[in-house]
């Protein structure tokens, strides 16, 4: 059995991928488990074989399993990616030989299932930084899309509409139609509620509004895949689109420290954070229509708690699961094209 000095040492030797085909594995347990390092200095862990179950929600967001390459010989196993920097390639080293003396040669799940605590551990700084950086992208994914789809009139009163730099009610706010956009790194539209608000239309001076949810799976993507997108290209892309458009200054210079505010006054495009330029595919992107009665029906409502005196209705958070389809092919509606036209017609006729 290994030592982890001696994996520690195959982990700090590992090369960097040139490209998401082009990983070199190194073997820390014959058959069964195997490291390699991303382009953006990650170190991968991959457990071969079918997917494993994992408990623990940082976890499974985070877990990967499909056909992987190292030159051109694939692999099926599942990955985790421990982050990069000071100190993460020996926490890479010690999950590596936690599920070794846990048996992961003889037996993946219960080694999985024993280590699964250390390596939520680990990802905790990837998971609060990816939020942030995940949250972002997909309203600027939103943002894109409905300024590239606006007429010239109305660009910038989509500009004004993004909300989501600073709290607010909604991600966007155009008239009467709101807007929440919500991203995962999950096969389906589970999403986490921060209020009963995010799911309800609200109703002011007798006018409801019309309640929109996005939802955007997106996953983690090789340097190399074509279509990906992530966060430092998106505000460039953005800021030259309204450039483009012929908005004044102004509006570009105000875009740019909303994004800052995001960011609580960081600059991707100026600054250098692997998390901002990692690249991402966007798997699916479906837009809701919350004031669907069949949406209203399943999710948590303000009237299903008010008769409960002891609730704080402010302190409920929750996460919903919505179906890829509640109305046919009505609700949800899919494709970038397709929800920014949607969302266009409803807010601006």
């Amino acid at each position: 059995m290994r030592s982890y000095e001696e994996i520690r040492a195959s982990v700090r030797d590992l090369r960097a991928a040139a490209s998401g085909a082009d990983r070199a594995l190194t073997w820390v347990a014959p058959e069964a488990l195997a490291v390699a390092r991303t382009s953006r200095q990650q170190v991968e862990i991959f457990i071969p074989g079918a997917p494993l179950r994992a408990s623990v929600s940082t976890v499974k967001e985070h877990l990967d399993h499909r056909t992987w390459y190292h030159g051109h010989e694939p692999i099926d196993a599942n990955r985790i990616v421990i982050p990069h920097g000071p100190g993460y390639d020996q926490i890479a080293a010690v999950i590596c030989k936690e599920l070794i003396d846990a048996g992961v040669a003889e037996d993946r799940e219960g080694a999985f299932t024993a280590c699964e605590g250390l390596i939520a551990v680990a990802l905790d700084p990837l998971v609060r930084q990816d939020d942030a950086v995940l949250g972002l992208l997909g309203e600027l994914y939103a943002l894109e899309a409905l300024v590239s789809r606006a007429t010239d009139d109305h660009v910038v009163t989509v500009l004004d509409g993004w909300q989501g730099w600073k709290p607010s009610l909604r991600d966007f706010e155009l008239g009467r139609v709101g807007v929440e956009v919500k991203a995962t790194r999950r096969p389906d539209s589970q999403h986490r509620l921060q209020g009963l608000h995010q799911a309800e239309p609200t109703v002011v001076d007798g006018v409801k509004e019309q309640l929109f949810l996005l939802s955007l799976g997106l996953e983690a993507a090789d340097e190399d895949t074509e279509g990906s997108i992530n966060l430092q290209d998106m505000v460039r892309r953005i800021e030259e689109q309204l450039a483009e458009r012929g908005l004044a200054a102004e509006h570009i210079e105000g875009f740019r420290t909303h994004v800052r505010d995001y960011l609580r006054g960081l600059d991707p495009t100026s600054s250098h954070r692997p998390a901002w330029s990692a690249p991402h595919v966007v798997r699916f992107a479906r837009l809701y229509d919350m004031n669907d009665e069949k949406v209203q029906e399943g999710v948590l409502r303000s009237s299903q708690v008010s008769s409960s005196s002891f609730v704080v209705q402010s302190s409920i958070t929750y996460t919903m699961n919505l179906p890829p389809r509640v109305s046919g092919d009505l609700n949800p509606t899919d494709g970038p094209n397709q929800f920014a036209q949607r969302l266009l017609r409803a807010a601006l006729g």
